[in-house]
């Protein structure tokens, strides 16, 4: 820290006061190195965080100057506004933080009640789903487990079951849009469509059956 007497302390902030910005100049160059030290060892920040704060005491110092009769009372007047600088920024860097962490925490919310909602349609789906295979026939059930749960074609579905594989096509459409159609529906509604489909499936494909004799 270059020394300043505390006549020139005097003369140089008077000029400061009214106006010199070559005063302001002289007391950036003897004192900055001095304020940049003193922000680092107070705040434990890095030298980023100090040069900002620092940057803002001297834009404090411009904006309200103060005559100093000694070079104490100007270091300790610069202490003040140093320290003043950075705890303004220290609030406003928390401030933010908390800013963002409570936006994460709303985001989050947020997201939560939409995957709770979304297990919840899930759980709504998987139980009607359950309902509609329910009403239907176990031949029924076992054709479409044998195509969406073992994943078996079409003619090892129609070889396992004696018909067809037309007859397995015609029978799997119909059984999908049953249980679309039992899964919106009332209880009796779905009861009503699923025997319907059953009933009807199973005439379909013993004329399909037929059919097939018939060309053989």
């Amino acid at each position: 820290m270059e020394p300043l007497t505390d006549a020139t302390v005097r003369r140089l902030t008077h000029r400061l006061v009214l106006g010199d910005a070559s005063a302001l100049a002289v007391l950036y160059e003897a004192r900055f190195n001095w304020m940049l030290m003193l922000l680092q060892r107070t705040t434990r920040r890095d030298e980023s965080f100090s040069l900002d704060c620092a940057q803002d005491a001297w834009l404090r110092v411009a904006r309200a100057p103060v005559c100093c009769e000694s070079a104490a009372m100007l270091d300790a007047w610069l202490r003040r506004v140093a320290l003043s600088a950075a705890l303004d920024r220290v609030r406003s860097d928390a401030a933010r933080r908390l800013r963002e962490i409570t936006h994460a925490r709303v985001h989050a919310h947020e997201a939560a009640s939409e995957l709770h909602s979304m297990l919840q349609s899930i759980d709504s789906l998987s139980d009607a789903l359950g309902k509609a295979l329910d009403r239907c026939g176990s031949d029924e059930r076992g054709v479409l487990l044998m195509r969406f749960r073992a994943g078996m074609t079409l003619g090892q579905i129609a070889a396992s079951c004696g018909v067809g594989t037309a007859a397995i096509d015609s029978r799997l459409r119909r059984l999908l849009s049953s249980l679309r159609a039992s899964m919106n529906a009332t209880p009796e509604e779905g009861a009503h469509s699923a025997v319907g489909a059953t009933t009807h499936g199973r005439k379909a494909e013993r004329g399909s059956k037929s059919d097939e004799e018939v060309e053989r």
